[in-house]
């Protein structure tokens, strides 16, 4: 058996959440099959997150589109960015068909199958949030393609999260940082 031998971090909480288009509100009709917007609500709210990746999702893109942005309201940042064609050598606003675009958590490219399946270790989809966000009890989900319209779908999606909450927990201390307790006798 292995063991990760390392601490556990004490500064931070950690939390997987599993959301799929099944288990949530959708914004679309059922009866077409396109489910690229959804709104899972967790069931434990989650409170001063200062960090959140996408570990696995499994999308299945139909239509023309070559991609998939990933847009959560709740967790836009002014970070993620996209860029657009300029006009003069300057781009002087967002593009209208751009703008759902920007603060999207991650961009997939579309598989030659269709469904497009991501996990950690393809590439980062890592965002910081410099000012903790206080909390959220839902998932408000978007998925997008290159002209920030909806994707179409046509059958479920599943996209798991990694979240880090910055707050103090329980860790035993060290015996070499315990306090001593004064006994009387």
């Amino acid at each position: 058996m292995n063991i990760n031998s390392t601490a556990p971090n004490c500064s931070y909480e950690f939390f997987t959440v599993h959301t799929d288009s099944l288990s949530g509100d959708t914004w679309t009709d059922y009866t077409t099959l396109n489910q690229s917007s959804f709104i899972p609500f967790l069931f434990r709210p989650l409170e001063n997150i200062v960090q959140v990746s996408v570990q696995t999702a499994n999308i299945p893109l139909a239509g023309e589109s070559n991609v998939c942005y990933l847009r959560v309201n709740e967790l836009g940042s002014q970070f993620n960015e996209t860029g657009g064609q300029a006009t003069s050598n300057a781009i002087t606003s967002v593009p209208v068909t751009k703008d759902r675009i920007r603060g999207s958590l991650a961009k997939f490219n579309k598989a030659s199958s269709g469904r497009t399946i991501y996990n950690q270790n393809d590439y980062s989809t890592q965002t910081q949030f410099i000012t903790p966000i206080n909390k959220i009890d839902r998932l408000t989900i978007e998925l997008l393609n290159e002209t920030g319209s909806n994707s179409y779908v046509d059958s479920n999606v599943f996209v798991s999260f990694r979240f880090t909450c910055l707050k103090e927990n329980l860790c035993p201390t060290s015996p070499a940082t315990k306090s001593k307790k004064k006994v009387n006798r």
